[in-house]
């Protein structure tokens, strides 16, 4: 196993969304990110009432790429402002599973019931489960499936492994790793 190194220097690129009242109808960009070959992004509409961040409703948009990746339920529960400055969300995400495309009833609907006076900004991240729920430990057993599942796995002919992700051995708290999107608030 190889070392793990972060960039330092490196120029962390966010993102801005509007809170105010004229941006309430507008999906707008909190995350993009590519998995299994296919480009995809989220976007949210956020529902502002009285200075509260009531809730905000989330859509991801596959581009590019064979699979389609979907939001998962548990995305809903993961709201976090323990500081009233800082938001967390993590998206769970799955290849040809959840919620995405465009039709009614394909988004995800995120409560929060923050008050956004002192709202700086959101974190957002992702979780990504493998492809098959039942993910044999018997890696032979994972040549047979149907589908290979190359963000977990890779393979040449007979031989397999586990691969390394690299979102999952910088920590789970790390700042700045590739499954990360820094969003600032304008209100």
């Amino acid at each position: 196993m190889s070392e793990t190194k972060e960039l330092v220097d490196f120029k962390k690129i966010s993102l801005t969304v509007d809170l105010s009242e004229h941006s309430k109808d507008k999906y707008q960009l909190v995350y993009a990110s590519q998995l299994y070959g296919t480009f995809f992004a989220v976007g949210a509409k956020f529902n502002v009432l009285n200075d509260q961040l009531k809730s905000m409703e989330l859509a991801i948009i596959n581009y590019k790429g064979n699979y389609n990746l979907g939001l998962l339920p548990q995305t809903k529960d993961t709201w976090n402002c323990d500081n009233k400055i800082d938001a967390n969300l993590c998206l769970h995400l799955k290849a040809n599973g959840g919620l995405h495309g465009h039709k009614p009833n394909q988004s995800i609907v995120v409560e929060c019931n923050t008050d956004i006076s002192s709202l700086k900004k959101m974190i957002v991240g992702r979780s990504l489960l493998p492809i098959y729920e039942d993910v044999p430990t018997n890696y032979e057993e994972h040549l047979h499936q149907p589908l290979f599942d190359s963000e977990f796995y890779e393979r040449d002919g007979i031989a397999i492994r586990k691969r390394e992700r690299l979102d999952n051995s910088l920590g789970p708290q790390t700042i700045g790793k590739c499954q990360n999107s820094f969003v600032y608030f304008v209100h």
